[in-house]
């Protein structure tokens, strides 16, 4: 489940805690093995946001697509791509066009309209 933005800004709030006490700790005898584990926290944590992001990106664009759907009248994706009523020579051309580029944005589509033919 995607948190949200106040969630993850609580938990980069914790994190920037964490990295600074774990700073605090660092002496001439541990430096070495402190500074590696601070860089991996580090690491997980900006992968971690870095995710995040990507997920929210992916989230809005759904709701933009949604959004724009309803404003037109459509219900759904689904029932756009009804309304469009593909040939069945443009749906293999759409299949071609994404094994070729490895698309996964033409490859869903392709397989949503080859569904909704039937």
């Amino acid at each position: 489940m995607m948190k949200t933005d106040k969630e993850v800004l609580e938990l980069c709030l914790s994190w920037f805690k964490d990295i600074m006490e774990r700073s605090e700790k660092l002496t001439s005898g541990n430096v070495s093995h402190g500074r590696a584990a601070i860089r991996g926290v580090a690491k997980n944590y900006a992968d971690f946001v870095a995710e995040h992001l990507e997920e929210r990106r992916k989230h809005d664009e759904e709701d933009e697509l949604l959004n724009f759907l309803h404003a037109e009248g459509y219900e759904s994706f689904d029932s756009l791509l009804k309304s469009l009523q593909p040939s069945d020579e443009q749906i293999e051309y759409l299949a071609a066009a994404a094994e070729e580029s490895k698309n996964a944005v033409l490859d869903s589509l392709y397989q949503k309209l080859k569904k909704l033919k039937g």
